[in-house]
């Protein structure tokens, strides 16, 4: 059983490291502010881009990081307990979003209109981290026992 534990954490390390490289590259291409430039004014577009580019640059180094500890998942189980506090309180944060509504949270049409289902992809963020929150939990019980 200590075997199929690790392999599914190493297969939520790869899938998570791809879902943010996808994450990187989409707010890099700046699809998510596309037509806003006429809308917005000049100074809140431009701290806009600025923000989705950091943002952007920071996903793609959590995808290299989180590709490099898929890698020898051995050598950072010691660093992956202390992490899963904070993403507990990250996916109960996306829940919460995800229940009250997008729509109703954001009034400008940007941050959603490109995936009607932001909700639910959020809600699924949110699951796949306290999956995988378990599964470093489990697996460190397992080895204190």
């Amino acid at each position: 059983m200590q075997m199929l534990n690790e392999k599914l954490l190493i297969w939520l390390l790869r899938f998570g490291s791809l879902f943010m490289l996808a994450d990187g590259i989409y707010h890099a291409s700046g699809v998510r502010l596309s037509g806003l430039e006429s809308v917005w004014p000049a100074d809140a577009y431009l701290f806009a881009w600025f923000m989705m580019m950091l943002w952007a640059m920071a996903s793609i180094f959590i995808a290299v990081v989180l590709w490099v500890i898929s890698k020898d998942i051995q050598t950072y189980k010691k660093f992956l307990f202390p992490i899963t506090f904070v993403l507990v309180v990250h996916g109960l944060l996306l829940y919460y979003v995800s229940f009250l509504g997008v729509e109703q949270i954001f009034s400008a049409q940007a941050l959603y209109v490109w995936n009607p289902w932001y909700s639910w992809q959020l809600r699924l963020e949110g699951l796949g981290l306290h999956v995988f929150c378990i599964l470093v939990w489990w697996d460190r019980a397992k080895r204190t026992v």
